[in-house]
């Protein structure tokens, strides 16, 4: 393994060069910090390419980067036995021919030895299809309890858009902390240093990210719980002129659900770890308990809490969630690592390495949520009673789809994406992320279809019955058809998001997602006073995500080739033209069927709008897998293939 020495007066430091990107400066978030006060924080960067080969580049820094004495401009391939000096500080670098075995994963011994608990792992062809499954089942219960919590509840009566309003909040935060941060920033560094070998530095990792977390977390939960009347009224101000008894209701029920934060935070590092090994199908069903959990709360203690029940739920469900995600890795005596001293081994390259790539991820990930926090804004100043919770059901609705395809083929290629970046495998990681992303638009263009053409008999089914109203279908009707333009772009930014943080870079999408967002907001303002209303704001969502996904495309493969590498999305345009055609099917199918059921009159009551959406459904999906059969789209034929293949565990 390639190295850096770095000559000091109490001798040489050896840095080893374990990740895609070493970073130099003076920063405390540098993978290499130098004491230089006079330069940038991020002084010089160390890139990994084919073959084992390595370049260094300048951040344009003040004082330059040297290489044998020579001013490097721009990127210098480096050689076996290079002199660098970045700043103040003199390095040797040595290649993987300078030092035994180097060509190879250095052994584990000593104290990397006891490393985190190596698990079995999904067949890779099998983990789209556990992840689908799980996360399929998962969202029905997902389903499930908004059903209830509807029912329940209602929409008219504005206690639901106080709950909607009052999570938006711990929802904003725990994207600092949850899921995207810990699988695209520590789920990276932690596999990374399993598969070179380091184990024991990978559980010293875990241990140092769980107790930050819990820090981090209960600071935010405590500050939150403070400041919630200020922040119910930045999310809802409308309230609190037009329905202040709402705006008391929400602030209770934000405190309540605050602790959730850090719940679902430590639920998440596990989580990631989970997905890492591939246990594709623990992952998937984890939040089927969250579910569960808010169900009983809202069926048992609505009677004595009223929509305080929800809160409840929402926090039972976190523990459930954290408890089945951490369940393999603390069991079984395995938890006595965790409090190991150091707690937080602050030195730890790793540590510093995803601090830095968190800050930008979960940055991107807070800016994707300020759109809906812009909706709220919006939607209770210009819009009646109920259109909070009319986008936050519609939304929901599409997470169906979204949850169970996109989420899941961008998770089930992530792994080999970090894997084929890791080892300089070009045209292996432009593969992953050119399937993934057509598999994704495959699976992805029924339901937009579907939700499209029959979004008037699909909410009435699923959602029409207690204190759901016709009025409250209508409103939510409307949202769904102007979400659902988006759908499929949606999937495709998540697969393309996964490809930069399989790269290590986290700073460019999010630049793209502050792009997003204020496109968002710009036409979510323009829009909100059209006749369109609360439709505007879901409409504003789908363009901006449709300009999100293209900028992705384009920026990631300028950042295969500052990297000295190329991007080949081989047959991408083609099979997006193909899916075109077999999409432009059914809908012409299930528009034709709709409307020859509603001219039979069989488009009344709640078996009337069932059989509107199963035969249209039905028989448009199999004019749609039909086209794309005679359109000779691939993935049908490597859907076919995955069924047939034995998807046993395979060694990790």
């Amino acid at each position: 393994m390639a190295r850096l020495l770095q000559r000091t007066e109490r001798g040489d430091q050896a840095h080893d060069l374990l990740f895609q990107n070493t970073s130099i400066g003076r920063g405390w978030l540098n993978d290499i910090v130098i004491e230089d006060p006079g330069e940038r924080r991020l002084h010089a960067e160390i890139l990994a390419l084919d073959q084992g080969r390595y370049t260094i580049r300048d951040n344009r820094s003040r004082g330059g980067v040297l290489v044998n004495g020579e001013r490097v401009a721009g990127v210098r391939a480096l050689a076996d036995g290079d002199v660098l000096r970045v700043g103040r500080a003199e390095f040797v670098f040595e290649g993987n021919g300078s030092q035994p075995g180097g060509a190879g994963v250095p052994p584990a011994s000593g104290q990397d030895a006891c490393s985190t608990p190596t698990l079995p792992s999904a067949g890779r062809r099998g983990g789209v299809m556990q992840l689908t499954a799980g996360t399929l089942l998962a969202r029905v219960f997902g389903y499930v309890r908004e059903l209830v919590a509807t029912a329940y509840f209602g929409l008219s009566s504005g206690l639901y858009d106080a709950y909607v309003a009052a999570s938006r909040i711990p929802n904003l935060l725990r994207d600092v902390l949850g899921e995207q941060a810990a699988e695209s920033a520590f789920m990276p560094a932690h596999r990374t240093l399993e598969t070179r070998g380091r184990p024991g530095e990978a559980e010293r990792l875990l241990r140092s990210v769980v107790w930050v977390v819990v820090g981090l977390g209960a600071a935010l939960v405590a500050l939150c719980i403070w400041a919630a009347p200020w922040l119910v009224l930045a999310v809802v101000p409308g309230f609190q002129s037009k329905h202040p008894e709402l705006m008391a209701t929400a602030t209770r029920l934000a405190r309540w659900m605050m602790p959730f934060l850090l719940i679902i935070a430590v639920a998440s590092v596990y989580g990631s770890l989970l997905l890492a090994h591939r246990r594709f199908w623990r992952y998937s069903v984890a939040p089927l308990a969250a579910s569960v959990a808010m169900i009983l709360a809202v069926v048992f203690l609505t009677g004595r809490l009223g929509v305080g029940s929800l809160a409840l739920g929402v926090v039972a469900g976190g523990i459930a969630q954290m408890l089945i995600s951490a369940a393999p890795y603390v069991r079984r005596g395995q938890w006595r690592p965790l409090f190991e001293r150091p707690l937080v081994n602050w030195r730890q390259p790793a540590l510093r390495k995803v601090g830095r790539s968190v800050i930008p991820v979960a940055s991107a990930a807070v800016l994707s949520r300020l759109g809906n926090i812009v909706d709220c804004i919006l939607a209770s100043r210009f819009c009646v009673l109920g259109s909070i919770s009319a986008l936050y059901e519609a939304f929901r609705l599409l997470q169906l789809p979204f949850g169970v395809f996109a989420l899941a083929v961008s998770r089930a290629a992530f792994p080999t994406m970090i894997e084929r970046a890791s080892t300089q495998d070009d045209a292996g990681f432009s593969r992953a992320v050119t399937r993934a992303m057509r598999l994704n638009m495959f699976l992805l263009l029924p339901p937009t279809v579907g939700m499209i053409v029959l979004a008037t008999p699909l909410v009435r089914v699923l959602y029409e019955r207690g204190h759901f109203t016709p009025g409250d279908t209508e409103l939510t009707v409307l949202a769904l058809i102007c979400y659902a333009v988006g759908l499929v772009t949606m999937g495709s930014r998540t697969v393309l998001a996964r490809g930069f943080y399989a790269l290590l870079n986290t700073r460019t999408p999010f630049y793209i997602a502050a792009v997003d967002v204020a496109a968002n907001i710009v036409l979510s303002v323009l829009l909100v006073r059209t006749s369109l209303r609360h439709g505007g704001l879901a409409l504003a969502t789908s363009l901006a995500s449709i300009l999100h996904a293209w900028l992705l495309k384009v920026m990631l493969a300028r950042e295969m080739a500052r990297q000295g590498r190329r991007l080949t999305l081989t047959g991408l345009n083609g099979a997006m033209l193909r899916l075109g055609g077999a999409g432009a099917a059914m809908a012409l199918c299930s528009w034709g069927c709709l409307r020859g059921l509603a001219a039979l009159g069989l488009s009344r009551g709640f078996l009337g709008n069932a059989l509107c959406v199963i035969i249209p459904g039905t028989l448009g999906f199999a004019a749609y897998v039909g086209a794309a059969i005679l359109l000779r789209c691939e993935e049908v034929k490597q859907l076919w293939r995955w069924r047939r293949v034995d998807t046993a565990p395979k060694g990790g």
